[in-house]
């Protein structure tokens, strides 16, 4: 992934992001990112089916580190 977007593959007409970028991104939830993010955060996703996996996996990864709501004290 790293070669992928340190070659400006991922977003063609603007600046190249770096991998911290994207990897932060790709990590927020999408609650929390503004429109402008979230736009660039669909670019990014959907340049290829490998990047869509990569989100895919990502946010299923986090929905197990949710804790179910009767875990939850008081």
């Amino acid at each position: 992934m790293v070669r992928y977007v340190n070659s400006g593959r991922v977003e063609a007409g603007h600046a190249t992001s770096s991998p911290r970028r994207v990897t932060q991104r790709l990590c927020i939830h999408p609650d929390r990112l503004d429109g402008d993010q979230h736009a660039l955060l669909g670019e990014l996703t959907g340049v290829c089916t490998q990047m869509e996996g990569l989100a895919a996996q990502v946010r299923a990864f986090a929905e197990l580190l949710i804790p179910p709501p009767t875990a939850l004290c008081c």
